[in-house]
């Protein structure tokens, strides 16, 4: 049986954008699910496979899956009253085990395996064979560990999928996956002929008050004995189609889940980062702050300034506001480049400078000037990593997080930051070269067998500077590959690109 206090919290979700968290019961398990399920053993698969790259892609579409049903407007009025169902009984879920699979660009199939019990969960990134990344949360505290540099991070948190997390149940993933939707129910049979609850729900881009184009669409089957869901399907919207790109391939609940699950288990000569010792460093440091120069219209304040093991620099300031001019020069000559839009830390000023060529060697001091003021630095923090350290996102609503470069993510910042400045300085050979090193990243650490059309566009407009029709024109069927797989070709930007593109290929042909 569901109690009245569960009803209540369905209710009170489902009438609203934002409502707040209920924390219910796990004890309140349905003894129709008992019954249905059993008691069996999950055992881990933490210790098989080799370690290699994780991305995100596949962890967006289980976060989706799960948090589907959290809807703020759902009609017509029976689908509502499945959905209300189907949360209900998930709230009565005291432990689970799914596997979701997703399909990337490449034909390269991931998965996302993970075990939650009372409290505390275990996930486990594979693609293929490979496992490449490992989180649990034991209650407390949440590691994780990252083939990538092979390094466990230790910090506190309760957020496995960067969004605000109270348990693996339908009514807890998310708050809300938008409210331009579509949702419809049928009763049906599952392709094993038991009668199943089939619910359909379709999300949409609005581009204007009068245009738009549907985005994801989620298929939800759920027992219409226990109300808890058996399977998803993740489809994106591919030109006139529908394209599937995931699912589960097991749902299980109220299984006995081995206890061990929750301990990480990562290789000995790990690099070890405790992220809530390095947040109170970090939290002294800029309460402390490294500087301050006193003007008429009040202290502008250093806050915080780190150089990584590529000579890339990240500060951080307070004082002016957040589009205040601001660049960097050092001891030794070196030319910085200025990232923008891909750093942020909190609601203060900051700024990610990379340099045009990384130095050969330390520079004895930077100076950061920011308008007509200058902060010199002799002692930076330096970082032994590619990039900055800062403390985990904190996730608090209204409150601007911090947002900084890392990972495969970064290097593609780096090439493109580096292709803008040689284009402009008049070097198209080199300019094409970091415009494909973007490219091979791409393809490498994304298994992405497209970037933005932009890039193709700027990699076939230099190789017809340099004279090279045909590789041009290789570049322009490029960008017309990338916006045939996009799941955005409907909209009005990828529209103009995709005839931009035509046009060029049909002139160089």
């Amino acid at each position: 049986m569901r109690s009245d206090k569960t009803d209540e919290m369905v209710a009170e979700f489902l009438d609203k954008a934002r409502p707040p968290y209920t924390d219910t019961s796990r004890e309140r398990a349905l003894s129709e699910m008992s019954r249905a399920h059993g008691e069996r053993p999950v055992r881990s698969a933490a210790r098989k496979g080799r370690w290699v790259l994780r991305t995100a892609t596949a962890t967006a579409v289980v976060a989706l899956g799960l948090g589907l049903l959290f809807l703020p407007r759902v009609r017509p009025v029976s689908a509502e009253a499945a959905l209300r169902r189907v949360v209900a009984a998930s709230e009565g879920v005291h432990t689970s085990h799914l596997v979701f699979w997703m399909e990337l660009p490449g034909g390269i199939r991931e998965t996302n395996t993970f075990w939650y019990a009372e409290g505390k969960w275990h996930l486990e990134d594979w693609r293929g064979s490979d496992l490449v990344r490992v989180q649990v949360h034991d209650g407390e505290r949440s590691h994780f560990y990252n083939a990538d540099d092979n390094t466990v991070h230790l910090n506190a948190s309760d957020s496995p999928f960067g969004t605000p997390f109270r348990g693996f149940t339908v009514a807890a993933m998310l708050e809300s996956i938008g409210d331009d939707l579509d949702v419809t129910m049928e009763k049906t049979r599952a392709e094993d002929g038991r009668p199943v609850n089939r619910i359909v729900i379709t999300t949409w881009n609005q581009h204007t008050p009068t245009e738009r184009t549907p985005r994801e669409r989620f298929i939800l089957l759920a027992d219409p004995q226990t109300d808890l869901p058996l399977s998803w399907e993740v489809l994106v919207s591919i030109g006139d189609e529908w394209q599937l790109v995931g699912g589960t391939e097991t749902v299980e609940y109220n299984l006995a889940v081995d206890p061990t699950l929750f301990v990480l288990d990562y290789p000995p000569d790990a690099r070890v980062i405790d992220r809530d010792k390095l947040s109170q460093e970090w939290q002294q440091r800029y309460d402390r702050g490294l500087d301050r120069i006193q003007t008429v219209e009040g202290d502008i304040i250093l806050r915080d300034f780190q150089v990584t093991a590529l000579g890339d620099v990240a500060a951080i300031w307070t004082g002016t506001s957040s589009s205040a001019e601001a660049r960097l020069t050092d001891s030794i000559g070196t030319s910085y480049l200025r990232v923008r839009r891909e750093f942020q830390a909190r609601s203060d000023p900051c700024a990610w400078f990379i340099p045009v060529s990384p130095p050969s060697s330390q520079p004895a001091w930077y100076a950061l000037v920011i308008g007509d003021h200058e902060f010199r630095v002799p002692e930076p923090a330096i970082v032994d990593g590619p990039d900055p350290m800062y403390p985990p996102c904190q996730h608090v609503r209204g409150e601007v997080a911090f947002i900084s470069p890392g990972g495969a993510g970064a290097e593609m910042s780096r090439a493109r930051v580096r292709a803008e400045y040689w284009r402009s300085h008049g070097d198209p050979e080199r300019a094409v070269g970091y415009y494909e090193k973007m490219v091979g990243i791409a393809e490498a650490e994304y298994h992405a067998t497209y970037v933005n059309a932009d890039t193709w566009i700027a990699i076939g407009e230099l190789y017809e500077e340099m004279g090279r029709g045909e590789q041009a024109l290789s570049a322009y069927e490029r960008g017309l590959q990338a916006l045939e797989v996009s799941p955005n070709r409907n909209t009005p930007p990828e529209r103009e690109l995709a005839d931009e593109l035509h046009a060029k290929v049909q002139r160089l042909r």
